[in-house]
């Protein structure tokens, strides 16, 4: 009953890290984009880029729905050895934005032909970082619980 219970709620972690993660990383991606183009030198769109979450955050999920099911596994596969719920959020932040670097590096998902240098993968890093924590304040309630601890004998012992 308990590897039933288990995969229960490990799924569930890993849904909501593959439903939301995406979405929010892509709407914080098009959020950044907007600073960005805010603080460049004069363009003759710059309306046209109010838009850009709605549209990033739909694109999200073919960037990052990949490191987002990778982080959701590992921080199910990770909650039953970790007791306190601010910790296994921590994780869960520390796997997002080393799956979303990973991803953007290796993989190359999302990114043109040419290597992204190092303000690209930091940034991704906090894109990644942001979503995942968000998705594990989600998922928090719901994650694998670690195991009673067995300290004492398994009957009371008798005077």
């Amino acid at each position: 009953m308990k590897d039933r219970e288990f995969m229960a709620r490990a799924l569930g972690v890993v849904l909501i890290f593959a439903g939301a993660g995406p979405l929010i990383g892509g709407f914080v991606f098009g959020l950044l984009w907007i600073v960005e183009v805010l603080t460049s030198p004069s363009e003759p769109w710059r309306a046209a880029y109010l838009t850009t979450p709605i549209y990033a955050a739909l694109l999200g999920y073919l960037a990052g729905f990949l490191p987002a099911v990778t982080t959701g596994v590992g921080a199910a596969l990770t909650s039953p050895r970790l007791r306190a719920g601010r910790l296994w959020v921590a994780v869960a932040v520390l796997l997002g934005a080393t799956t979303s670097a990973v991803n953007l590096v290796f993989l190359n998902t999302g990114y043109p032909t040419s290597r992204p240098d190092g303000a690209d993968v930091a940034g991704i890093m906090l894109i990644g970082a942001i979503s995942s924590l968000a998705c594990a304040l989600l998922a928090e309630p719901l994650r694998p619980r670690p195991r009673p601890r067995r300290n004492g004998p398994a009957s009371p012992s008798l005077p």
